[in-house]
């Protein structure tokens, strides 16, 4: 009853087009992930960015430390 005149189920059926169709979601896979990896690295260096400002900006005393702690809460929280 199974394995009769179709094939084993994966390569006789279908044949070069399932490895095709494999290979193409693999590839989209792919890209999707380096997309986010991409979008997430350009969101952290945005926020590391705004953080460094704010810390130089405690250094040279131009704001105090309430205001230093206020400020970086709210970075990260946004």
């Amino acid at each position: 009853m199974f394995g009769c005149g179709y094939g084993n189920g994966f390569i006789g059926v279908g044949g070069p087009y399932l490895i095709i169709f494999m290979i193409i979601r693999l590839l989209i896979i792919i890209g999707i992930v380096v997309a986010a990896v991409k979008l997430f690295k350009g969101y952290f260096k945005v926020n590391n960015n705004a953080i460094k400002t704010l810390d130089n900006m405690y250094a040279k005393g131009e704001i105090s430390e309430e205001e230093y702690k206020k400020r970086k809460e709210f970075i990260k929280n946004n």
